[in-house]
């Protein structure tokens, strides 16, 4: 891989695909890695106003630092990553569950990084019906809806499984069992798919959630000034939409 400083790196592989997801194999990806938790008052990738913020809020804000050569990686970085379930304004409407990353280079012109989650969440794991539990034998995320508002999806090499740069729209026959922006139960996703018949997506979408979904929204730019840290409010955005 070459950087735009010009510089080539060379990262470890999965022997299967040919190719380095969550920073590489064991010990170097990040999905190895146990977080440290910052106290609020001494996160630095944050503005005051997100900070004073997340105080209000069941929030709380983690961090990592990825050493240089780690992983056949270029530079030192050190990652913040605040998880926050956001109450509602509006009476009748649930809050919403955010994670918002912010990295810096501490040593290098530039590296490559790409960040993002892998969590998934069953929302009648404390379900109380009259009164009693249910018990957890017999909670299913079987009839969650999954929206997604998403006409596109970024196409997928088989051979490699990362993305060929191209877009497939949803409308296509191949494509349409992807298509969530009507809604979908979880247990009516999987057709027109094969099922996956052992491990955690068992019965359902054999390939699981696993898609790049294109959407329109402009993304704000990823690039921020350190002396503009503090004018940034992602979370008062969030309330404003």
């Amino acid at each position: 891989m070459k950087l735009p400083s010009g510089e080539s790196i060379t990262l470890p592989s999965h022997p299967s695909k040919g190719q380095a997801l969550h920073g590489g194999p064991a010990p170097f990806g990040w999905d190895e890695k146990v977080l440290d938790k910052v106290d609020l008052d001494k996160a630095t990738l944050f503005s005051e106003k997100e900070i004073q913020y997340l105080k209000g809020q069941s929030a709380g804000v983690w961090s990592l630092t990825s050493p240089d050569g780690e992983g056949g990686h270029i530079g030192t970085v050190y990652c913040e990553i605040a998880v926050a379930v956001l109450d509602s304004t509006t009476p009748g409407e649930l809050g919403q569950v955010v994670l918002v990353y912010r990295a810096k280079l501490l040593d290098k012109d530039s590296t490559a990084l790409n960040l993002t989650h892998h969590w998934g969440f069953n929302l009648g794991a404390s379900h109380v019906a009259k009164g009693k539990p249910t018990p957890a034998q017999k909670i299913s995320i079987e009839n969650h809806v999954l929206t997604v508002n998403s006409k596109e999806i970024l196409e997928v090499s088989p051979e490699t499984e990362l993305v060929t740069g191209k877009t497939q729209s949803l409308s296509e026959s191949s494509a349409k069992a992807k298509d969530f922006r009507g809604g979908k139960t979880i247990d009516k996703v999987g057709e027109g798919y094969p099922k996956a018949t052992k491990g955690l997506g068992q019965g359902f979408l054999g390939d699981g959630y696993d898609d790049f979904w294109v959407f329109e929204r402009e993304p704000a730019s990823s690039a921020v000034k350190e002396s503009d840290l503090s004018q940034l409010n992602v979370f008062g955005e969030m309330k404003s939409e």
